[in-house]
Parts: structure tokens; sequence; C-alpha cells
């Protein structure tokens, strides 16, 4: 709502409270960086596998005034998993990728109306939040635990590998090894090492 006001030198006057309402038809969507039309048009972004991104929709009539945002379906095209938005159905949905690599676009369907992003996303590696000793190069699940060696088995190779706060993988780490307990060398450093058990215990 608002006033009409006229200023013609010392003097002034203005209108009742003029209230505006949007009684038009919904004639296209768009999808958003923030609620009820305040950020922009979402266009091509990168984003790191710790991210959650959110996007809104946003309805507007055949003047491209905005009407308000509304619950549409939503889904992603290319090698982005749809599965990481959340809801699917909502004026609102969050991408959280796990994958780092994947690229496409988000797309959001209301009634017969579809919009996409303005361009690709694509999601690059988190930032490194912990490193777990692995014998595996690959998979979180694959940290090792409790082992028994015998001191003929040369070389026994571990790896050390990182992930982002969400537990994704970022990849194999640089570090300083050493070993705990005298029981043998290891070589050091870098992403892997090799272990020759020495002592027994």
């Amino acid at each position: 709502s608002g006033k009409i006001a006229t200023t013609a030198g010392a003097y002034q006057d203005s209108s009742g409270v003029i209230t505006v309402t949007n009684t038009a038809q919904i004639a296209k969507v768009r999808i958003n960086s923030q609620p009820n039309n305040a950020g922009v048009a979402t266009g091509a972004i990168a984003i790191t596998t710790d991210q959650d991104t959110a996007f809104y929709l946003g309805a507007y009539d055949q003047f491209d005034n905005y009407i308000g945002d509304v619950v549409g379906t939503w889904t992603t095209s290319g090698s982005l998993d749809s599965t990481k938005l959340s809801p699917k159905s909502g004026s609102a949905s969050v991408f959280n990728g796990k994958v780092a690599g994947e690229t496409g676009r988000v797309y959001a369907r209301y009634n017969s109306l579809v919009d996409s992003t303005n361009g690709a996303l694509s999601l690059g590696a988190g930032s490194v939040s912990f490193v777990q000793v692995q014998q595996v190069a690959t998979g979180i699940g694959n940290k090792t635990g409790a082992k028994s060696v015998t001191t003929d088995s040369n070389a026994v190779k571990f790896y050390s590998v990182g992930y982002d706060k969400d537990s994704n993988e970022v990849g194999l780490v640089s570090s300083v090894w050493s070993v705990l307990g005298g029981i043998g060398t290891v070589t050091t450093p870098g992403t892997n090492t090799n272990f020759d058990a020495r002592t027994t215990g």
C-alpha cells in the first residue's frame, strides 16, 4: 500500500491509502536465489559437496510482476543426483550434492510452467574436515580398524583419505606418517605409506 503525493512549491497534498493487489493469472515461474522475490534469477553457480544451496520458485504475471512463491516439483538434469534435492515438492528446495564433478541444471515445474537455473550448477570437492587411515584409496566405510600382521608381511600399504564435514570424500591427502608402539617402520611423508612390521606386540 502507499499514497500518491504532490508538491507545488510550499503546497503539498497526498491521496488516501492506495492498496495494490494482483489478481492476474500466473504466466511464468522463475527459480530465484531468495524467497519472496528478494533475490535474483539463479544462474550458473559453482558449489562444493559441503554446501547446501537453496532454490525458491517465484510466480509472475505476463508483465513480470511478482505474484508470490508457489509450490512446485523439483528435479535435476545432467549428472546431478536428483535425490539430493529436498523436498521434491515445495516452494523451495535445497540441493546437497555428494559427488564432486557432477554438473547439470535444477528444474522446477508448477502446473504446465517450467523453469530451470540459467546455467549449469557444477559440484566441486569440499574442504577437508577430517582424514582417516584406510587400506584402500577410497570409501569412507573402509577405515582400517584392529588388524593382525606378521613380521614377514612386507610393505603393508595404508592411505590417508580426506573427507569434508558431511563425510563426502575429498581425496587422498599428503600426511606425515608415524608408528605408535614401536612395532615397525613406515615411509613418510605422502598420501600413502608402506608399513613394515618389525617387532611383535
